[in-house]
């Protein structure tokens, strides 16, 4: 690695379609911080509002699609963005709580 590559950031793969809350800077500070085995694997968008509409159990079935870690990324009304590394498949709470 050169000097150069270190100052440019990591290498990010393209994702399977730009997000709607990230920008490349936030996407590169994750990156770095994500557990070394997921590293070099190629973002994929499995569930978004914009696109499949406002339904939890649709945010299940499709957390469904992609076993192991996931990036779970939230933006509220006051355009703030916050989230976690979820294992996926997402289930529902046997419990009534939030």
């Amino acid at each position: 690695m050169t000097n150069l590559d270190k100052l440019s950031g990591p290498k990010l793969l393209n994702m399977s379609e730009p997000s709607q809350l990230m920008t490349e800077d936030t996407r590169a500070a994750l990156y770095v911080a994500l557990p070394v085995l997921s590293r070099g694997k190629k973002w994929v968008l499995l569930y978004s509002t914009w696109r499949h509409g406002i339904s939890l159990s649709t945010l299940y079935r499709r957390s469904n699609l992609s076993p192991g870690l996931s990036l779970l990324d939230v933006g509220d009304h006051k355009e703030a963005v916050f989230g976690g590394l979820v294992e996926a498949p997402l289930k529902p709470s046997t419990k009534k709580r939030y």
